[in-house]
């Protein structure tokens, strides 16, 4: 019998593929085609980045919108933040950081890796971000447009022209019909009401259509002046004037709801508005309560007012801690001995690492020298930034009908 050479292959860096069998050098041409997807569809994005240079049909089997649909159910994306710079002193190229949203939980220094988006964007944004795409958005004197950007992938749509006021905005994936949406609030004249109008990106881009059914109560902007959406259930939310409600808009149905907030202390009165925030996939909601402690709510089944759950009660004890906004939440598995963890953003515009269990506080140190921005490092300032969470996926903007290309937006490497 002829023996068999078997050749061990190492993909990447230890951290990325320690929970993965090693691929098995032999010849994978004696394998089914279907076997080898079910074992590449199990490997981490970082893995199937670099193994789309293996071969053409490798090449064509990951970048194909099934394998990408089939990967984002199967996996666990792990979750990272991206943040830019709408006003930033000094910095004439737009760059764009990303960080692991559990690196400031187990590392010393977190390490922040930069992208220039380039130069010459006025008003530069990141509005929000749904099966790994990004919604990049920029506005000048005279015109907006968007794109869709894979920072994984590196792939990218056009710049989309899109005519309608963003000021007011939003980004959210409808699941139904799968579409990609952008928001638009336009604010009303004397005596109007408030028009609303959704703007499908791929095959009905740049065309507007005005939603019939209109708030019943105001949005109150100035605490949430983007919507906050909650992925798998394809709905943007915002906080009502008063804070006593919660609006809610269904991108597959077009249409406007509301659900109550968790009753509290200071629902009326607070010097402090509710903020949103998305925790676990789940809407969250954090509040001030009786000027002593930050009280984080999830809503376990979205839409189900039963189901909001505290918890995190969180101590403060100066009158200008009015600004804590929930980043990021991990909990424990049963029986693992790790920690109950919240990462927040919060007075004197720090980011803080919350320890849910002995409620003890830690500032996490970031290496940000790539991003652009020396004189306000991230572990001393964010006021600067503005976060978004997404999950590395291999989604592409050309999976629904958007011409794509390589992104050029390119690595800083400093």
């Amino acid at each position: 019998m002829a023996s068999t050479t078997i050749k061990r292959v190492s993909l990447g860096h230890r951290h990325e593929c320690q929970n993965w069998p090693k691929l098995v050098g032999c010849s994978w041409s004696i394998l089914p085609e279907e076997l080898v997807a079910e074992i590449l569809v199990r490997l981490p994005v970082s893995c199937l980045v670099k193994l789309k240079s293996v071969c053409r049909s490798w090449r064509a089997l990951i970048s194909s919108s099934q394998f990408a649909k089939s990967h984002l159910q199967r996996s666990i994306p792990i979750p990272h933040f991206a943040y830019t710079f709408p006003v930033a002193p000094k910095q004439k190229d737009r760059r764009i950081g990303i960080f692991s949203a559990e690196s400031p939980f187990h590392n010393p220094i977190t390490k922040v890796i930069s992208f220039s988006v380039g130069t010459g964007l006025m008003l530069f944004d990141i509005i929000g971000s749904a099966n790994g795409l990004l919604c990049l958005l920029h506005l000048n004197y005279v015109a907006c447009r968007a794109k869709l950007w894979n920072p994984c992938t590196r792939m990218e749509s056009e710049w989309l022209n899109i005519d309608g006021d963003l000021s007011k905005n939003g980004f959210g994936y409808d699941h139904v019909h799968d579409k990609y949406k952008l928001f638009g609030e336009v604010s009303p004249k004397s005596g109007s009401r408030f028009s609303s109008r959704i703007c499908t990106l791929g095959e009905d881009s740049n065309s507007w259509r005005t939603i019939k059914d209109n708030p019943i109560k105001t949005v109150d902007y100035k605490a949430n002046y983007k919507a906050t959406f909650v992925p798998g259930n394809g709905a943007l939310n915002w906080v009502s004037n008063g804070g006593a409600v919660i609006i809610s808009l269904d991108l597959a149905k077009e249409s406007y709801g509301e659900f109550s907030v968790p009753c509290h202390e200071n629902q009326r009165g607070s010097g402090y508005g509710p903020k949103l925030s998305v925790l676990k996939n789940c809407l969250a909601l954090c509040y001030d309560h009786k000027k002593t402690h930050w009280a984080v709510w999830l809503m376990k089944e979205y839409g189900k007012e039963e189901s909001w759950t505290l918890v995190a009660m969180i101590i403060h004890s100066c009158e200008i801690d009015r600004s804590f906004i929930p980043m990021y939440l991990l909990l424990k598995e049963e029986g693992d001995g790790e920690q109950d963890l919240l990462l927040a953003r919060c007075p004197p515009n720090k980011i803080v690492s919350c320890n849910l269990n002995d409620a003890s506080l830690n500032f996490p140190v970031f290496d940000t020298t790539s991003d652009g921005l020396l004189d306000y490092p991230l572990s001393q300032d964010t006021s600067l930034r503005c976060f978004q969470i997404f999950h590395q996926t291999l989604v592409s903007p050309s999976h629904f009908g958007l011409p794509s290309s390589l992104s050029s937006i390119s690595l800083i490497d400093e």
